[in-house]
């Protein structure tokens, strides 16, 4: 089950990249509220597949933050 989600993250997440270059290139705008639902999305994943430790959860959510402000 892990891995179903985790591929469903991804292709999204590649997909959201690839229309946020597209749109970048053409009209010099990104949304960035997909970001935010993905970023939501993963923290969710890596909260509850119990592979990830606390420490590495808040390091991601670290590193979103800085990356955003």
């Amino acid at each position: 089950m892990n891995v179903v989600i985790f591929a469903v993250l991804a292709i999204v997440t590649i997909a959201y990249l690839i229309v946020a270059s597209v749109m970048d290139i053409k009209e010099r705008m990104i949304y960035v509220f997909p970001a935010m639902v993905l970023h939501i999305a993963w923290s969710f994943y890596l909260l509850f597949a119990s592979e990830y430790s606390a420490d590495f959860i808040s390091i991601f959510w670290l590193i979103n933050l800085i990356v955003y402000l």
